[in-house]
């Protein structure tokens, strides 16, 4: 029966059916006997997860509205997940308080009308259910079961109108039975208001089995599971870096596309999930099904050569992108060498291709005998810059994955006291970081646009991305005027600025942080940190140094060195500028030979 009803109403979670089939295939590779329907419905493991908020890449639960919702439920049965995904609907959505304060406090529990006890019990007092409407309707208002399905009908169509009507009979019926007048218009208004959004419970049931599979299947077979759900969102990047980053979360990584490891799709590997041929721009799965059913059938390919050798059809910029995203570093080579390789090959591979043709050669001969070679020119070239790398990389399968251009800044980073977007959410969820305060963001700048004031002037909005995360950064004309230069889309900035917060309004699930931008510098890996050595003859001007250093940010680190007591120490939020004038400045208040910079230690 379960079956037939999950069947029934999973067809708005196609996409997670075939996720759920493909693991479990996968599974099937070292356990034979496992099936989707095999899964127990009370694992202790997977309610944990869920109750820990970790329902990325989930059925249904993947918001994170959803996922507060569920640390709040810490859900341990079907049933609290068929809860959840019932309640975060619009208009169930305003019974979540009173529901979680009931649950948690059952003896508090009031009813406007002892009628309504044994069918709003289950739930803790409140609506959750078209079937509990339809049910209020028979027991407080004395409706027979074919009025009360009406009464469901129009729930299930959104017709506010045919509710409406019903509102006269449902209140003589209510009074009819002993309820006050008030308290029935109101209990009436109250399921008029619910009906728009609500499910009913069969089909929340059917989507929390759909839900807590994926939930299980991720949690015990957490590679399996998210290389299937990599392959159900092939060509959305934003996805796909979402999934990344949840990969790592579950203590593995996405591995580099590989010509004689990957297939043509996102594969399980004892150290994580290998990216996918058929996932890189210009390649296709056509193509990468060639590369792969050959390399089954004849080995694996040995250099560039033997690999052009082999291959036949395709275009030569499907075989630039491999090489370009990394597929090819296993031949030894820079990428460079094999792109140029590459330009030159294809006047000899169709030389050959027209000498066997005409018989001066043997097909099998030039095609078949590995030992036969094309003769490659490979041309003494530098390897690409790291920085064009991974813009390749990223350019062709959404994702850095040899590395990232912002690796190398991580010194940097923590002299400037830059948060990452991580650490900024999570403080400012936690509350102590507020509106309003300032900090400072090391990241490189993925958007920009300009945008015209109502004064004539031109302000900026920009994406700042780090490795963890992007904010919006909003750029007046001030600033726009004096840091615009360095402002541009790939460029990797230093950042100071305040805080901004729009709150969440509606159905969105969280508020949206926003950096209102004062100063922006470019970040040098050969950083020097500015060092004050304090006397007894400049002590008192120290305050007057400091405040001036507060008014001129940047990404050195300030170390003041006290000499009496040979102590050293950093003031704690402070990382500055030390252009010219500024420490021409300090100079002048704490004495030219107080005054050091000294190299970065990383």
């Amino acid at each position: 029966m379960l079956t037939v009803l999950v069947t029934y109403h999973y067809f708005l979670g196609l996409r997670f059916l075939t996720v759920i089939d493909k693991c479990c295939q996968a599974v099937r590779n070292k356990n034979p006997d496992f099936s989707e329907e095999t899964i127990p419905l009370d694992d202790e493991k997977t309610y944990k997860m869920l109750s820990l908020g970790k329902g990325v890449g989930l059925f249904q639960l993947e918001s994170e509205g959803m996922r507060s919702l569920l640390t709040r439920i810490e859900p341990r049965s079907l049933d609290d997940i068929t809860v959840a995904i019932s309640l975060y609907r619009p208009g169930p959505a305003r019974f979540i308080e009173e529901y979680l304060a009931n649950r948690k406090n059952p003896s508090g529990i009031k009813y406007s009308s002892p009628l309504l006890a044994p069918v709003l019990d289950s739930t803790y007092g409140c609506m959750i259910y078209q079937e509990q409407v339809m049910r209020i309707c028979v027991s407080v208002a004395g409706y027979s079961y074919g009025k009360a399905d009406l009464v469901r009908r129009a729930m299930a169509k959104k017709n506010p109108e045919a509710m409406q009507r019903e509102r006269g009979d449902f209140v003589k019926g209510a009074r009819s039975r002993g309820m006050d007048e008030k308290e029935a218009e109101a209990l009436f208004d109250s399921i008029a208001g619910f009906a728009t959004y609500a499910f009913n419970k069969s089909h929340a049931a059917a989507y929390a089995v759909l839900a807590y599979r994926t939930a299980y299947l991720k949690c015990h077979y957490p590679r399996e599971y998210m290389a299937a759900l990599l392959n159900s969102v092939m060509g959305d990047n934003n996805k796909i870096r979402l999934y990344r980053q949840e990969c790592l979360e579950l203590g593995f990584d996405i591995l580099p596309p590989h010509i004689n490891k990957s297939g043509v799709l996102f594969s399980v590997e004892e150290g994580g999930v290998r990216f996918g041929l058929a996932a890189i721009k210009n390649v296709g799965e056509s193509f990468a099904k060639q590369i792969v059913k050959k390399r089954e059938a004849g080995g694996n390919y040995t250099d560039l050569e033997d690999y052009l050798m082999r291959i036949t059809g395709g275009s030569a910029r499907m075989s630039d992108s491999l090489i370009r995203c990394g597929a090819m570093d296993c031949f030894g080579r820079a990428r460079s060498v094999l792109v140029g390789a590459l330009d030159t090959s294809a006047d000899k591979l169709s030389h050959i291709r027209q000498a066997s043709a005409a018989g001066q050669i043997g097909l099998f001969e030039a095609m078949g005998d590995p030992s036969y070679k094309v003769g490659l020119d490979y041309p003494r070239l530098d390897e690409f810059p790291t920085r064009v790398r991974l813009e390749e990389e990223k350019a062709l399968t959404g994702l850095y994955l040899t590395g990232h251009p912002l690796a190398e800044y991580k010194a940097a980073a923590k002299s400037a006291l830059a948060l990452s977007t991580a650490e900024l959410s999570d403080k400012y969820k936690g509350g102590s970081i507020k509106e309003g305060q300032s900090l400072t963001l090391l990241g490189m700048i993925k958007e920009s646009t300009q945008k015209q004031t109502k004064n004539g002037g031109m302000m900026a909005f920009c994406v700042l991305e780090d490795m963890l995360g992007e904010i919006e950064l909003v750029v007046f004309p001030r600033q726009l005027s004096a840091y615009g230069s360095i402002l541009g889309i790939g460029s990797i900035v230093c950042v100071a600025g305040k805080l901004s917060v729009r709150e969440a309004y509606g159905d969105e699930n969280e508020d949206e942080l926003k950096l209102i931008v004062d100063t922006v510098n470019v970040p040098d890996l050969n950083a020097k940190d500015l060092y004050i050595k304090v006397t007894e003859a400049n002590e008192k001007r120290l305050e007057e140094a400091l405040a001036f250093l507060a008014k001129n940010r940047g990404s050195s680190r300030v170390c003041v060195y006290y000499q009496q007591t040979a102590k050293l120490y950093s003031p704690k939020g402070l990382a500055v500028s030390v252009e010219q004038d500024v420490t021409d400045k300090l100079r002048s208040i704490m004495g030219d030979e107080n005054i050091a910079l000294k190299q970065r230690s990383k």
